[in-house]
């Protein structure tokens, strides 16, 4: 699956009131066309190689997630404040992320 967003839909989905923060994470979320992730990633949290880590430990889980729920399609970006976040730390926030986004 190819999660990368279109500047259109990045646009749809950042314009959205849906927001869920935890912790250092926050998701902005919207439905879409289809499930997509994208991120906000500033240079200032760290060097290319540990931002590309967190953005594959991301799209890992969330590929994981969207198979587990079915849900409708949606989007999500990801902004955050600091890139070095264990990996269940970032599991646990998208778990609470899609029982936030079933419960409404």
């Amino acid at each position: 699956m190819n999660c990368s967003i279109h500047k259109e839909t990045f646009n749809h989905i950042i314009n959205a009131p849906k927001y869920f923060s935890e912790g250092d994470l926050t998701f902005i979320y919207n439905s879409c066309d289809d499930n997509c992730l994208g991120f906000i990633l500033p240079r200032r949290l760290g060097a290319a190689h540990q931002r590309n880590l967190f953005k594959r430990r991301c799209r890992s889980i969330f590929n994981a997630i969207r198979k587990q729920a079915h849900f409708i399609n949606f989007g999500v970006i990801i902004k955050t404040k600091q890139i070095n976040i264990p990996f269940q730390n970032l599991n646990n926030a998208f778990i609470n992320l899609s029982n936030n986004m079933v419960s409404k």
